[in-house]
């Protein structure tokens, strides 16, 4: 049974006659939505909308050109066209280029449906599924896929199978939907192939067989099946008991992004941006990430935004990236929420406000990160009134879900006893959870909670341990720490001099506690050759960064400096 192939040449070239002249982009994203049979037009309308979006192009409702084609459309199924009748419910059903308007469009595919349009009783029979604007008739849906069915259309055969696959429960029955899905892949859905190969792979109905379901997956795949493709890609990347296989999962991320998948074209670009197991291009991924960002992907205007900020192989553009992170924000992205808000937390032109606000949207939405900056704008005060409380509740959401940072920050609220009583044993619980999850600021904490004993039992050498795991990491201020011990020598026989090099790794990494500790040690000698000079160098760093015990050291050595070098007053004649 071959499936039927439809003719979508007319409708293509009335839509384009109508809007190929378009200034508006919205003309061209409604067309790359639309996406007749066979389109003819889909590059060339994506580099006019790259060309109009770059241009930060706009026009006002009534310039749009896709109403026009969508009245040519018309003219054309009221003259009793199916296949216009079939596009006029699909426009409608779908939002394409117009408000959506599901009770129009399903008497459209009515209409088509009187003339034998198959696709037209596939898309009517899904929207009875699920009752979507009419009430939902499970008895007719199945009656039109198997009108659709019964005439070559495969997704119909398919549809049917995934029916009867929810309705019949023994072994009998499971067989049988095996025998639909082999009758829909036969006569050329591509998509009933994949369900045979994950069937195969869990003995749903038949008996497991892993080796036959991998093969069912693989030609599913390579017959063009969509999900198929993704499930071998992330199977490939991310395998479990073996290495990942990166090109391979490159390679079928490239078929599926070829199609015009934007799943396919994100998890492509990750790869080039990664640069693992192929070159590193981010040109390329740029190129991939823009048709989803453009279509409206939230995912992909959020990783285009991000690649625009870096710079990864492409121009650093400020304006470019935080359009599209602003784009997947407004499109409900948590993350693109989050990273919008560091942006405007930071620079000159910082808008603390907006941050909050935009923290606060991916904090309700779930971000544990989010919840963890929005819980720190509420400790400091920044963009919104300091309430400990709500900064507390904020941060404790973030724990909840093994934030390493929000853990890492519970355990600060609850040493410095801020918005809960103090609880050192509490703090030093959350700072092993964050710690054991890598988080280096965690580690450095509770490693000085192991050196001085508060929340657990001292042990100094536990304490160093952690501590060279978050030098490790790069953590200023562990290396501070570890000079503190040698100074002091605590636990161990004092050693100003190696102090001295933990206390100048620390420095050159901008710790103020650090470059204060450094310049006191060339003031006074200890460890290494006394120089005033240094002494003041690193001195005035640590002030600089708003370190109130170099600033008063500053002051009181300057004061000090005045009294040697007055000069007295000349005698008084006799």
């Amino acid at each position: 049974m071959q499936r039927p192939r439809y003719d979508d040449a007319a409708i293509d070239r009335l839509i384009w006659q109508a809007i190929q002249d378009s200034q508006c982009p919205e003309d061209f994203r409604a067309y790359l939505d639309h996406r007749p049979e066979n389109a003819a037009h889909l590059d060339e309308a994506l580099d006019r909308l790259v060309e109009l979006d770059d241009a930060d192009a706009a026009c006002a409702e009534g310039q749009r050109c896709y109403p026009a084609a969508v009245a040519a459309i018309e003219a054309l199924a009221n003259a009793g066209d199916a296949t216009a009748q079939f596009h006029m419910g699909k426009v409608l059903d779908n939002g394409i280029g117009m408000p959506s308007d599901i009770g129009r469009g399903i008497a459209w595919y009515r209409l088509a449906i009187l003339q034998g349009e198959l696709r037209s009783h596939v898309n009517l029979a899904a929207i009875l599924l699920t009752g979507d604007a009419t009430p939902a008739d499970r008895a007719e849906a199945h009656s039109l896929y198997e009108k659709a069915a019964e005439r070559g259309e495969a997704l119909a055969l398919f549809h049917l199978a995934r029916l009867a696959g929810g309705d019949l429960q023994g072994r009998a029955d499971q067989l049988r939907v095996f025998e639909m899905l082999h009758a829909a892949w036969e006569a050329g859905d591509a998509t009933a192939g994949h369900w045979i190969g994950n069937k195969l792979l869990a003995g749903n109905g038949v008996r497991r067989d892993e080796a036959l379901g991998r093969e069912w997956i693989v030609k599913s795949a390579e017959a063009g099946c969509i999900a198929a493709i993704l499930q071998s890609g992330r199977e490939a990347e991310f395998r479990r008991d073996e290495q990942a296989d990166f090109a391979a999962a490159a390679a079928w991320y490239r078929r599926g992004a070829a199609m015009g998948d934007i799943e396919c074209q994100c998890r492509l670009a990750n790869l080039l941006l990664r640069g693992e197991g192929i070159a590193k291009d981010g040109a390329q991924a740029v190129a991939l990430l823009k048709p989803g960002a453009l279509r409206g992907d939230p995912y992909a205007q959020r990783m285009l935004g991000l690649a625009y900020l870096w710079g990864v192989d492409v121009v650093k553009n400020a304006r470019f990236g935080r359009k599209w992170l602003a784009r997947a924000a407004d499109g409900g992205d948590a993350d693109a929420c989050y990273q919008l808000g560091r942006l405007m937390a930071g620079g000159e032109a910082a808008d603390l406000a907006a941050a909050a606000r935009l923290y606060e949207k991916a904090a309700r939405i779930g971000s544990s990160e989010a919840q963890a900056a929005l819980g720190v704008c509420y400790w400091t005060g920044r963009g919104v009134a300091a309430d400990a409380h709500v900064a507390y509740k904020w941060i404790h959401l973030a724990s909840l879900q093994g934030d390493p940072w929000g853990l890492h920050l519970l355990g600060r609220l609850y040493y410095t006893g801020i918005g809960v009583p103090v609880d050192c044993a509490a703090a030093a619980r959350c700072f092993m959870r964050s710690a054991t999850r890598g988080h280096a600021p965690a580690q450095a904490k509770l490693g000085w909670c192991y050196l001085t004993g508060e929340g657990v039992d001292r042990d100094v050498a536990e304490g160093m341990v952690w501590l060279q795991r978050a030098i490790q990491q790069g953590h200023a201020e562990a290396s501070t720490t570890v000079g503190y011990v040698l100074r002091d020598g605590v636990g161990v026989t004092a050693n100003a001099a190696e102090a001295s090099e933990w206390f100048l790794d620390a420095a050159e990494k901008g710790d103020a506690a650090a470059q204060r500790e450094l310049a006191l040690l060339y003031a006074e000698g200890r460890g290494l050759r006394q120089d005033p000079d240094e002494a003041r160098r690193w001195m005035e760093k640590a002030a600089a960064q708003g370190n109130e015990e170099a600033q008063t050291w500053l002051v009181k050595t300057e004061a000090e400096a005045a009294c040697v070098f007055a000069v007295p007053p000349a005698p008084t004649p006799a």
